[in-house]
């Protein structure tokens, strides 16, 4: 019977997945995965996204035709509009929060591999912001 992951979950519990790897690790938690679980995450967060954006862009035609066909007020439908516009500033800021995340990891990973290859010059400039 194959052994359970030794890695704890972020919430603290002991990940309950089985071990697939030599160091006794998930593919979750196996650190020769992290790129691959990026890149699967960024890929699911866009395609989310982009859905989103359709979906909100189909609502905005069907909008602009109702008022165009007298079918729905011209107030209504400029506060309706002024509303989508409000909340696809809202995804952009969401999605440049996300990205600056990852940078941000990115940098730190960085800054982690500087220290240990050249502890000597571990000054300020290397250590946690």
């Amino acid at each position: 019977m194959p052994n359970r992951c030794s890695a704890t979950k972020a919430n603290g519990e002991p990940c309950t997945l089985f071990a697939h790897s030599e160091r006794g690790l998930c593919w979750a938690h196996d650190p020769e995965n992290r790129e691959k679980r990026r890149a699967n995450a960024y890929k699911g967060g866009k395609a989310k996204a982009n859905q989103e954006i359709a979906h909100i862009k189909a609502d905005l035609k069907q909008l602009a035709e109702d008022v165009r066909n007298e079918e729905l007020d011209r107030a209504v439908g400029a506060v309706v509009s002024q509303v989508y516009n409000t909340y696809l500033k809202a995804l952009e800021t969401e999605r440049r929060l996300t990205e600056l995340g990852e940078v941000k990891e990115r940098l730190d990973e960085l800054e982690e591999i500087a220290r240990r290859r050249y502890p000597a010059q571990s000054g300020p400039r290397y250590r946690g912001r």
